[in-house]
């Protein structure tokens, strides 16, 4: 049975494995009831459930709704790398952050797309995370002259997390940094 048939009970069960249900409610902050609730698929399950759920489980929601198949070959450092690019992603696009000391990332982003190229995706992804932030407070403190350029350096920062997503296989966070960098 492929992944996206299961239900999400089935698939919490699945990454779950052998903690138990108590197990994963007290890791949570859930509640046993409510663990058992989503999987025997009983209502829906909401965001915060959802993501505190992902979070103990090691998944993403994605993964846990059925979207795409879990990436049990991608090692620890890389589960965070991607977890923290797709927090400056998406913050940085709801103008969340942007308010640290700006600082020259230029050689960061050099790297980054160098390591990118050598097909070092964790340690690109490190660095796409760090640019996209550094970028993005540059733009917030850019004096009105030198605004296009900073949206030329911030769309770059964001086309490397969008690749990164890619190489990843993480096609939602790869659409959203694409898209910002178009934007």
């Amino acid at each position: 049975m492929k992944w996206n048939e299961r239900t999400t009970g089935q698939r919490i069960k699945l990454l779950r494995g052998a903690v138990t249900q108590e197990e994963l409610a007290e890791n949570a902050g859930l509640s046993i009831a409510t663990v058992r609730k989503a999987e025997q698929d009983r209502g829906q399950i909401s965001l915060p459930t959802l993501l505190r759920l992902a979070h103990v489980l090691g998944a993403d929601i994605p993964v846990i709704v059925g979207q795409q198949a879990p990436r049990r070959a991608l090692l620890a450092d890389d589960r965070t790398t991607l977890r923290e690019l797709s927090r400056t992603v998406h913050d940085t696009a709801a103008g969340i952050g942007t308010d640290r000391e700006p600082v020259d990332f230029a050689d960061d982003l050099a790297a980054g797309w160098d390591a990118y190229r050598a097909g070092r995706i964790g340690v690109a992804g490190q660095f796409a995370a760090s640019c996209v932030r550094d970028a993005a407070t540059a733009l917030a403190d850019a004096a009105e002259d030198r605004r296009m350029a900073a949206r030329g350096v911030l769309a770059d920062a964001y086309r490397l997390a969008a690749y990164v997503a890619n190489q990843f296989g993480v096609r939602d966070l790869a659409y959203a940094a694409i898209g910002h960098a178009a934007d």
